[in-house]
């Protein structure tokens, strides 16, 4: 790649290389609409119906699992997939125009209406830059834009052919698709990584949290089997249970201080919540209790279940009810032993609209307790195991930022590639 000066020009959609033109996608290929299919026609296999929850940003996501049969579809003249030619993209949320290659199955399959499938003429464009392009945050903002609804958007498929987008020498956009692609691997490389540590962390947890480190002998309990020397307490037992207060919103000086305010949204899926979208001032954290550094906090309304721990002195909402442990209970062997029993609290808030735990609840809830000693051993092989995911989930977002940036220099031109002779 080179940084070397290019020549701009204006164009319909900004500026371009001059060597660039700009194109509708139906000049550079066919367009043409999924099928309508209704829910009788569900089997359980045969012709695979590929539907919008499929398309994922760049990638086959492959959640729906939907067949029908293939005598339905040769009655209702279904439009099969051509996994060599064609791209499919989705003309509903979230985002509209999100793109992936047409996957390779063992089945035939067809796709949902609200997908389109475009078949590129590879002469003039590469099918893997059109999947950057289209993908590229800029021209989905854009394909957003022109959708039209009042319940739900969808772009439709004339206003899809008619979209614009820059195209480069063919060489060129070869070279930009196998650059990106090289990211791709090492993203997805390291998503492999994450999947497997995730796996062996899940088995750690089943085996660590009920039968322990090194034990022979195991006693029936009211949760099942555990070591004889293991406990099985309330939550009222291990600690104080805070629940938390939203201080009065309309108070500009109870907002906006130093003090973490943290709401089931800052828990992203990690053991500690270093960050949280609002705080509070030492005003506002009166109107509320301050729970200490690794407190343990679960959520019990809404999104029952979910845990974390406090990174810091804070406050939280009225959803998180806060464990602060007792000096001889590991807060992080307590906030595993929650994580893993996070469906049986789930089971707990019942089946209503708004499921909720409340505190009185809460803290009868059993979880096993091994003596200190033990508490403190399981918590640092969890706690290894997580710091390896960490780092592996930073990596993961160094790439997807180097990724990004090189998306918006190579598809808008700002940064140009070498091309080869033997590649013209």
């Amino acid at each position: 790649m080179t940084k070397e000066l290019t020549e701009f020009k204006p164009s319909p959609i900004g500026k371009i290389p001059r060597d660039w033109e700009v194109v509708r996608l139906k000049d550079i290929g066919e367009l043409q609409d999924g099928d309508w299919i209704l829910k009788e026609n569900y089997v359980d296999s045969g012709v695979r119906l590929i539907q919008v929850g499929d398309i994922g940003v760049g990638r086959f996501l492959n959640k729906s699992k939907r067949f029908i049969s293939l005598k339905s579809a040769e009655e209702l003249r279904c439009k099969f997939v051509d996994s060599e030619n064609h791209i499919l993209i989705s003309r509903m949320p979230d985002p509209i125009g999100r793109a992936c290659l047409a996957p390779k199955l063992p089945y035939p399959y067809i796709v949902a209406v609200d997908i389109t499938m475009f078949k590129p003429d590879f002469n003039q464009a590469d099918r893997w830059f059109l999947i950057y392009m289209l993908n590229y945050d800029k021209n989905l903002e854009r394909l957003n834009r022109i959708a039209i609804g009042a319940t739900r958007k969808r772009i439709s498929r004339k206003n899809l052919a008619q979209f614009k987008i820059p195209l480069p020498p063919l060489p060129e956009q070869k070279r930009i698709a196998e650059i990106l692609q090289t990211v791709d691997e090492g993203i997805e490389k390291v998503e492999q990584e994450i999947e497997h540590t995730e796996r062996l962390k899940k088995g750690l947890m089943q085996r660590l949290l009920t039968r322990g480190i090194g034990h022979k002998e195991f006693k029936d309990s009211p949760i099942g089997k555990i070591p004889e020397d293991w406990q099985v307490v309330k939550v009222s037992e291990i600690g104080e249970v805070v629940t938390g207060t939203t201080p009065p919103t309309k108070n500009k000086n109870f907002w906006g201080g130093e003090i973490p305010f943290v709401t089931p949204s800052d828990f992203k899926g990690r053991r500690y919540v270093t960050v949280t979208e609002r705080t509070v001032t030492s005003e506002g954290a009166d109107k509320a209790k301050i729970i200490p550094r690794d407190s343990v906090m679960v959520v019990c309304i809404a999104s029952v279940g979910e845990v974390a721990m406090a990174s810091t002195n804070c406050i939280t909402n009225q959803q998180i009810n806060s464990i602060v442990c007792k000096p001889d209970v590991d807060p992080h062997y307590v906030y595993y032993a929650l994580l893993f029993k996070k469906d049986q609290l789930k089971a707990w808030a019942g089946v209503t609209t708004t499921p909720i735990v409340k505190k009185s609840l809460f803290e009868k809830f059993p979880i096993p307790l091994p003596p200190p000693r033990e508490q403190r051993k399981i918590a640092e092989i969890l706690i290894t195991t997580d710091r390896k995911l960490e780092l592996l989930r930073q990596k993961k977002e160094r790439l997807q930022l180097i990724k990004k940036g090189l998306m918006n220099e190579l598809l808008t031109g700002k940064r140009r590639v070498k091309i080869h002779h033997a590649e013209v």
